[in-house]
C-alpha cells in the first residue's frame, strides 16, 4: 500500500484564531452512492462498525 504525503501544513491546536475560534482539525471519507438505498446499507454497515457517521445529500 503507497504511502500519501500529507500538504496539511501544521496547525497549533492550542492557539486562537484571530476572532477567538479555536479550531480544531478533524479529518474525514466520502463515499459516493448510488442512490438512497445504496446509502443507507453503506451507513448501517459502517455504522455496525462503529463509526462516527454524518448523512449528507448533495
Amino acid at each position: 500500500m503507497a504511502t500519501i504525503k500529507s500538504k496539511t501544513p501544521k496547525v497549533d491546536s492550542k492557539a486562537p484564531a484571530k476572532n477567538g475560534f479555536k479550531y480544531s482539525p478533524k479529518f474525514g471519507v466520502i463515499v459516493n452512492c448510488t442512490n438512497e438505498a445504496h446509502q443507507k446499507a453503506v451507513y448501517d454497515q459502517l455504522n455496525q462498525l462503529g463509526y462516527n457517521l454524518k448523512v449528507v445529500v448533495v
